[in-house]
């Protein structure tokens, strides 16, 4: 069986009336959850009030080449209306990193981790 990718649809609607359906393949960077719950990624503690530790696990050979990620290259920290709210960026090499996010407000973000070739998106809940 050949993995096309993930389907998806759009249909455009508006005042003046609706556009044909239309239906792609999109492949690898939109990973389904199975997958991304496979990735190499430690993120720790979650939630966290203020510094959060990012560790990469040794690679799953079983799981999907682009659900994980060889090094730590950049950090993008999103909040819920996609806004970027910090880019960190990192040597190659590197393996784990340390995050302070003691200055954002209480909320939940999306941190995508990449090492320049596959990105991870993870949340991450900010509290108190």
């Amino acid at each position: 069986m050949v993995d096309r990718g993930i389907p998806v649809s759009v249909k455009a609607v508006s005042p003046c009336g609706e556009s044909d359906l239309y239906s792609e393949y999109v492949p690898g960077c939109f990973a389904p959850s199975s997958a991304a719950a496979a990735s190499n990624l430690n993120i720790y503690p979650n939630p966290s009030p203020g510094q959060v530790r990012i560790d990469l696990k040794q690679i799953n050979k079983k799981a999907s080449p682009t659900s994980q990620i060889k090094e730590i290259r950049e950090i993008r920290i999103v909040d819920k209306m996609g806004a970027v709210k910090k880019v960190l960026q990192y040597p190659a090499g590197t393996q784990s990193a340390s995050i302070n996010i003691g200055n954002l407000p209480n909320d939940i973000y999306t941190l995508h981790i990449s090492d320049g070739i596959n990105r991870i998106s993870k949340q991450l809940n900010k509290i108190n």
